[in-house]
């Protein structure tokens, strides 16, 4: 998702990165200025599966149609 998100505290956009501890990757969306927003990839991820998984329906006979609004 890196490059399609921006920063909700100076629209800047967001990177992403890796780091480690406790024996583990971690991993993160933050912004590229010094304002110091941050978000975990796993909230940001399931946050945009969810609004997707909404858009998204099926009609009756199978295909694939996409809702337009809420």
């Amino acid at each position: 998702m890196r490059g399609f998100l921006y920063c909700t505290k100076c629209t800047r956009m967001l990177t992403g990165s890796a780091s480690r501890g406790r024996g583990k990757y971690y991993y993160y969306y933050h912004c590229t200025s010094a304002c110091g927003c941050r978000y975990k990839a796993e909230d940001v991820n399931a946050a945009i599966l969810k609004r997707t998984e909404k858009v998204h329906s099926k009609t009756r006979n199978g295909r694939s149609m996409y809702k337009i609004g809420k």
